[in-house]
């Protein structure tokens, strides 16, 4: 596939500008425009798996007119058809609309100031809903849907790794596995990881260094830990510890869709990394979560929320009875 995604074709919006106030708004209009687009720059395999993202991202922005729907349509998808098939990013608004990707995604697509400018402000005004940084009501806790594996489905991943063809392939897999359903890393945070982020305590715990826009130190869980004891010559060199045989990020970004996400019989690194912060998440103190998961802000959490077990009212009540008393 080509780096870079044709730039879709912009469209006259002056006219739209100038008569905006004037025009009372046809929301029968904008949703038709937006359930009827087609984006004539994308395959339509790629359009099918990032439309329902992109559709839902631009009717929670509410834009004002049939023109602008469409305008924000075509930055979108072409930036996240970009973003899915070229960074590999999880479909989900936190990985998504997010800077690291956003800035480089105009860098090598727009090489025109002007033309970047117009972009750059269609995404943003877009992310913003989706994040919720404005403050308005999103609907993104429906997509992606968050299905975390169960016990059931943990043990079948665990044993899809045991049966790749050969024995690199079952470490990769292992370590993958490890990395992703042991410490949540994220895809590209775990592509990162060296062997020399790998180092063991004098417990025989594993901590794995996260490096990128949110580094942290973190113990792979202990129920995860041994599979990369198959990885252990991995451990403390400069290599890559995921596909070593790769040497560009570019090519181990290739050999992960190819080996973890091109069929859905293979794990999936968002959903074994959902699974972690689901269990951490009634265990852990909300500032403790969000620096361990490597979230910024707030409201990446609130797709976690409804999955949570309610609370238990008799512990609560001690809690809050108990809390010391706040001194003036």
């Amino acid at each position: 596939m080509s780096n870079q995604h044709p730039r879709p074709r912009p469209f006259t919006t002056a006219a739209g500008r100038g008569n905006r106030a004037e025009q009372p708004r046809d929301d029968h209009a904008i949703q038709e425009a937006i359930v009827r687009y087609q984006p004539n720059f994308a395959t339509p395999a790629e359009w099918q798996r990032v439309r329902g993202f992109v559709t839902d991202a631009v009717a929670d922005y509410q834009p004002e007119n049939r023109d602008i729907a469409r305008q924000l349509l075509s930055s979108v998808t072409a930036f996240v058809i970009w973003a899915v098939h070229e960074k590999y990013a999880p479909l989900n608004v936190e990985d998504i609309f997010d800077e690291g990707l956003i800035v480089p995604f105009l860098r090598s697509h727009y090489p025109s100031p002007a033309s970047r400018d117009v972009v750059q402000s269609r995404l943003m005004r877009v992310a913003r809903v989706a994040t919720g940084i404005d403050g308005r009501r999103r609907n993104f806790g429906r997509n992606p849907v968050l299905r975390p594996y169960t016990e059931a489905d943990l043990a079948r991943v665990v044993a899809w790794a045991s049966y790749r063809p050969t024995a690199e392939q079952r470490i990769d897999a292992a370590v993958g596995l490890a990395l992703a359903g042991g410490a949540g890393l994220r895809v590209g945070e775990l592509l990162e990881v060296r062997g020399s982020d790998l180092t063991r305590t004098p417990d025989g715990d594993v901590v794995v260094t996260v490096r990128g826009r949110t580094p942290r130190r973190l113990p792979v869980r202990r129920d995860w830990a041994w599979l990369l004891d198959s990885a252990a010559h991995r451990i403390g060199t400069e290599q890559p510890v995921l596909f070593p045989a790769n040497t560009t990020l570019a090519g181990r970004q290739q050999r992960v869709h190819k080996v973890f996400h091109s069929s859905s019989e293979q794990p999936d690194f968002q959903r074994l990394r959902d699974t972690w912060v689901l269990d951490l998440a009634a265990r852990l103190p909300l500032g403790d979560l969000m620096h361990v998961a490597g979230i910024p802000d707030v409201t990446p959490l609130s797709r976690y929320l409804p999955h949570l077990p309610a609370p238990d009212p008799a512990a609560l009540h001690t809690v809050l009875a108990d809390a010391p008393a706040v001194t003036r």
